[in-house]
């Protein structure tokens, strides 16, 4: 029923707005369809959550922590539902909670347990924590920079296909951050990724270097 009156409502919506493009109605279309199938997809999750469905308290706490309609964001809540998820071994729920102790954020700030849910994520191959985890190496944040840890984690991370530990690869290989440069790497990492903005460019001035890698 909320469904059908959220559409219903944005129908009329049109009527008095005949001048809107047609890109603006679709995009206006697609933010109400979104809100309606939230309105009615919470209260199932609270249900599912309260009988401790660590799938609902996870996407709770994505609804809380984003402020998806029909919630306003709310980090406490959605820290306690991520909370929830986790001490059931919700991999992503553990990201999660390791960020917040690790920004301080509603939690106290405590790099040890960040670090330790990382390694514990990482360890079920998780890419995102194996890219955070690489990120708190190559920082010094709580550990000992070790640069096989690194790039270890990082490919971990980047055979899965996360973005941002193919591109830390490529700028590690290209600029030979803690490593010996070697632009095969580089361009093998960057070639994957050729569609960020940025990456283009890269690939040029290694090419320009290096033209017998970009026969």
């Amino acid at each position: 029923m909320k469904y059908l009156l959220c559409i219903l409502l944005f129908t009329i919506s049109l009527i008095s707005e005949p001048n809107n493009t047609f890109n603006q109605i679709q995009k206006e279309y697609n933010e109400a369809v979104s809100q309606a199938l939230y309105s009615l997809k919470i209260d199932k999750y609270l249900v599912l959550a309260d009988k401790g469905n660590s799938l609902a308290q996870y996407d709770l706490g994505i609804i809380y922590e984003e402020g998806h309609y029909p919630v306003n964001i709310n980090l406490k809540k959605a820290v306690n539902y991520y909370q929830a998820a986790a001490k059931q071994n919700h991999i992503p729920a553990l990201v999660k909670i390791a960020y917040f102790y690790q920004k301080g954020i509603i939690l106290n700030k405590n790099t040890k347990k960040a670090i330790n849910l990382y390694s514990k994520a990482a360890k079920a191959n998780n890419a995102q924590a194996q890219y955070k985890l690489a990120r708190m190496y190559a920082r010094e944040e709580g550990l000992k920079k070790d640069i096989d840890i690194i790039l270890s984690l990082y490919t971990k991370s980047a055979n899965q296909g996360y973005l941002s530990s193919i591109i830390a690869l490529g700028l590690y290989y290209e600029l030979g951050i803690d490593v010996k440069k070697d632009y095969g790497k580089a361009l093998y990492w960057f070639s994957k990724v050729k569609d960020i903005p940025t990456i283009p460019q890269r690939i040029l001035n290694i090419c320009d270097k290096k033209s017998e890698l970009c026969k």
